[in-house]
């Protein structure tokens, strides 16, 4: 399977250039070989493991770099639709299951993620198709096909996204400006790509696009209250997790944060904290966190059933850097834990904590030593030294 990295990918030789056989076999099992293990078959972990590992050896073997660069020959040449917009299949479908083989190990692997955006044009082209059909697919006016082609061009931006280090390469190519207008699309997963990559993408500042659209959070925090019925804590196929890692991210700037939460966004949160998994859990504890820097939210999140408990709860049962965001949150919140008969106990622990929590110009907090970032933290000219406990 991984021999594909050895096998020439078009006949250069013949009119047209069509795939060689080889190549297409090969990219097939590579698109079925992710789904080799079905769900409830064996446990989640075992599946993501054997994803992410089959993700690792595609690009130790070179696998990744050479789909990309059939990916990108076959967007050169547009050759797998004709003058009329049909697919014609000889050339679709290879370029399909090189899209999806993509994508999918993109979802699975950071090494994948790191190559696909290091790649000098694949990423590239994917843009400009979305740039060359944006206008036909909110009216539309593409085939199934397609539009089949935008989500999936949308997501593998969105997985790359998710790498903090392809971000400065990502937004240098023009992602955010083009996929800006996908944010109104009538498809549900073009529409959550979308926001979900702006929000990995734009800055504090940027983050204020999204903000003259109240139904982006409404969206977005709906997409999140249905996941959590579902008993694999999904909602079209997007997870718990990502989605509110997507709400956290929208959540850095100011405006951003009064909204969400006006529009609803901590009844899942807390939910979260009671029914998610690990991750799930920490997402939620930092999207809090971010939450919490806006004056008139702390007195909501303090009168939010259950979020204090759940958050202080979590705080003396987890370690290291999600028990610190833990105490992130009721750091914040102190003053008003202060003045509430329920939870004055909580707000006098947090207050005498002894320590150093340090707030500088370029929001990092420094705890005995030790750096981290406080998401959505206000910008503080100067340092500034508050009683704090790293414990």
């Amino acid at each position: 399977m991984l021999l594909i990295s050895t096998i020439p990918f078009r006949h250069l030789d013949q009119d047209n250039a069509p795939f060689t056989t080889e190549f297409r076999q090969c990219v097939l099992k590579l698109a079925k070989s992710y789904y080799n293990f079905k769900m409830g078959e064996v446990p989640y972990s075992v599946i993501c493991e054997y994803r992410s590992q089959v993700g690792k050896a595609l690009n130790r073997s070179g696998a990744v770099k050479v789909m990309c660069d059939a990916l990108a020959d076959g967007l050169k040449r547009k050759d797998f639709i004709d003058v009329n917009m049909e697919m014609l299949n000889e050339y679709w479908f290879p370029i399909k299951n090189v899209v999806l083989t993509l994508l999918n190990f993109c979802d699975t692997d950071e090494t994948v993620r790191i190559s696909v955006t290091n790649h000098p044009d694949v990423l590239v082209l994917l843009v400009q198709v979305l740039c060359d059909w944006q206008k036909e697919h909110l009216n539309k006016e593409l085939s199934e096909d397609q539009n089949k082609l935008v989500k999936w061009s949308l997501s593998i931006l969105h997985n790359c996204a998710s790498t903090d280090d392809n971000v400065p390469k990502l937004r240098e190519i023009g992602v955010i400006k083009v996929v800006l207008p996908y944010v109104d699309s009538w498809n549900e997963n073009v529409r959550l790509s979308s926001v979900s990559t702006l929000a990995l993408l734009v800055n504090e500042e940027e983050a204020e696009l999204l903000a003259t659209n109240v139904s982006v959070f409404q969206f977005m925090i709906n997409k999140l209250s249905k996941a959590l019925k579902k008993e694999d804590h999904k909602d079209v196929g997007w997870s718990a997790a990502e989605l509110t890692t997507a709400i956290g991210k929208l959540a850095r700037n100011d405006a951003n944060k009064k909204l969400l939460v006006m529009e609803g966004c901590l009844p899942p949160l807390v939910e979260l904290l009671s029914t998610g998994d690990a991750r799930e859990v920490k997402e939620a504890v930092r999207c809090m966190w971010t939450l919490s820097f806006d004056d008139s939210n702390r007195k909501r999140m303090v009168d939010e059933s259950g979020l204090v408990t759940l958050v202080y709860e979590q705080y003396n049962r987890l370690e290291g850097s999600s028990r610190h965001d833990c105490q992130g949150v009721l750091w914040s919140l102190r003053e008003e834990l202060l003045t509430s008969q329920e939870y004055r106990s909580i707000g006098e622990e947090i207050s005498n904590m002894r320590g150093s929590f340090t707030s500088d110009s370029r929001n990092q907090t420094s705890i005995f030593g030790m750096s981290s970032t406080a998401p959505g933290a206000p910008k503080v000219q100067g340092h500034v030294m508050i009683s704090y406990q790293w414990a």
